[in-house]
Order: C-alpha cells, then sequence, then structure tokens
C-alpha cells in the first residue's frame, strides 16, 4: 500500500509549539485536518489536568477526551471518555 508522508520545521521555541497544539476553534483548524470542531467542555477555557473535550472529525465522527495529565511544555495525557 501506497504512503504518503511530509515533513516541515516550524522554527518555534518548544513551549510555543506546545500551546499551539492545544489550542482549539480557530486556531485549531489552522494547523489540524482532522477536527472540523473542538471545545473545551463543563466551563473550561483552557487546556489542563481533568479538562474534558469535543471533539468532531472533518466526516463527522465525534468523541469526548479527558486530560488526565498536563505538563507543558512537553507532556499530555488523554483518554477517551465511554460512549
Amino acid at each position: 500500500m501506497p504512503v504518503v508522508s511530509a515533513e516541515i520545521i516550524v522554527p518555534v521555541d518548544p513551549a510555543t509549539a506546545f500551546a499551539v497544539s492545544q489550542t482549539t476553534g480557530r486556531v485549531r483548524h489552522r494547523w489540524d485536518p482532522f477536527n472540523s470542531e473542538q471545545q473545551f467542555l463543563d466551563g473550561a477555557t483552557t487546556a489542563g489536568k481533568g479538562v474534558l473535550t469535543f471533539t468532531r472529525q472533518r466526516l463527522g465522527f465525534s468523541m469526548v477526551s479527558h486530560y488526565v495529565s498536563y505538563a507543558p511544555p512537553t507532556d499530555v495525557g488523554m483518554r477517551l471518555t465511554p460512549g
């Protein structure tokens, strides 16, 4: 099976790259083709341990995930919620 890959070097420091990787909304849509919609739930406004997020994939599938760890600027752990 053919494989397509691409690589780009982005000249930003790790903390900035990490912060961008945890965005939602318009910023997320500029770099992440997977998501058509993503938002924090339960009144959260930023990523963090215990925060829930709703994500809708561009073909319509959706999921709710839960941050189980959050250690900027290097590590995030997430778990899909049941359902």
